[in-house]
C-alpha cells in the first residue's frame, strides 16, 4: 500500500537548499514491520524516520533507521521528524518524540531546531603524533595536543588539527582507522576539527563501516563531542558555527552553544525538499 514520506535536509546553510543531511520521514508507518523499515532505508540510501503513532501522552512514536540498520537515537532524524510532526499537528513550540528507549526533546529556537547535548567521558589518548599524522594524511606539525576520545554511548577519536586547511586536506587511511579503533577501544570513527580564521570551526567526520571509510556531511554527535571537549577546557557562554561537509559537496552548518553552566546545545536549520510515496 502507498506510504507517504517527505525528504528534508537538516543543518542546511542559509543559502543552499541542497546542503546538510538528507532525512526521509515516513508520516504514517504504523503498519510497517522492522524488516520493511530497514530495507526501505537501504533502498533510499539515506537516514529514515518512521512515525508509527502516538503514545499515551500524545507524543509521536518514532523509529530511526540508517541504511546499515536501526539506530536508537539520531540528531538529524529527530530534528527532521519534529519539523514534520509540528506541521502535521498544527501546533507550535517544542516537540517531544517517543523513541524506543527515551523521550526526545527537540527545542523550537525560532529560525532553527535545537537539541541538548549529552554528558560524556573524555580521556586523553597517549600516542605519538606521527601515528595520528599518518592516520589523517598530514604532517606532524598539523597535530595539536591533546588528542582525546569522547564517550557517549560509543567512543570516538576527537582530533584537533592546526588549521582549517589541514582539516580540508585530511585523507583518512581506512586500514589505520580500523587498527587504531581496536588498539584504543573506540568505534572506527574520527572527528577532525580546527579553528577557522573567523573564530568558528571547520570539521570533518569519518567512520568505517565494513572495513572501509565514509565521510558524513553533518554530525550533531560529532559537534556535541567537540562541545564537551571545549567545556572540559573551560569554555562557557560561547556560540560557534561548525562548518562541515564542503569536501563531499554537502556543506552544512551546526550551531554549537555552551551556556554558563557548561550545557552544550546543537541547533540547525531544517528545510523540506520533496514529498512522495513508496509502495510498501
Amino acid at each position: 500500500m502507498p506510504s507517504d514520506y517527505r525528504i528534508l535536509n537538516v543543518f542546511t546553510t542559509p543559502d543552499d537548499l541542497f546542503s546538510g543531511n538528507a532525512v526521509a520521514v515516513f508520516t504514517d508507518a504504523g503498519g510497517l514491520d522492522e524488516e520493511t523499515m530497514k530495507r526501505t532505508a537501504r533502498q533510499l540510501g539515506t537516514e529514515c524516520s518512521f512515525i508509527t503513532g502516538k503514545d499515551d501522552e500524545g507524543h509521536a512514536t518514532v523509529r530511526f533507521f540508517q541504511p546499515e540498520g536501526a539506530s536508537g537515537f539520531a540528531g538529524s532524524a529527530s530534528m527532521a521528524t519534529a519539523h514534520v510532526v509540528r506541521e502535521l499537528d498544527g501546533g507550535e513550540g517544542d516537540v517531544y518524540l517517543a523513541g524506543r528507549k527515551q523521550l526526545i526533546h527537540v527545542i523550537d529556537s525560532g529560525d532553527r531546531w535545537t537539541m541538548l547535548g549529552r554528558s560524556s567521558v573524555i580521556e586523553e589518548i597517549r600516542t605519538e603524533k606521527r601515528f595520528l599524522a599518518g592516520l589523517v594524511g598530514r604532517k606532524i606539525p598539523a597535530i595539536v595536543d591533546p588528542t582525546v576520545k569522547v564517550t557517549f554511548t560509543r567512543s570516538t577519536i576527537v582530533l584537533q588539527l592546526a588549521t582549517a586547511q589541514d582539516v580540508r586536506e585530511s585523507k583518512i587511511d581506512a586500514r589505520l582507522l580500523h587498527q587504531y579503533a581496536m588498539l584504543l577501544h573506540v568505534e572506527p570513527q574520527i572527528y577532525v576539527w580546527a579553528w577557522r580564521e573567523d573564530g568558528d570551526v571547520a570539521s570533518r567526520m569519518f567512520y568505517g563501516p565494513q572495513g572501509g571509510v565514509l565521510e558524513v556531511a553533518a554530525t550533531a554527535s560529532g559537534a556535541g563531542r567537540l562541545g564537551e571537549v571545549l567545556v572540559s577546557r573551560g569554555e562557557r557562554d560561547q556560540h560557534y558555527r561548525v562548518y562541515q561537509g564542503e569536501d563531499i559537496e554537502r556543506p552544512s552548518m551546526i550551531h554549537l552553544d555552551i551556556d554558563a553552566d557548561g550545557q552544550v546545545s546543537l541547533g540547525g536549520i531544517v528545510k523540506e525538499v520533496a514529498r512522495g510515496q513508496m509502495a510498501l
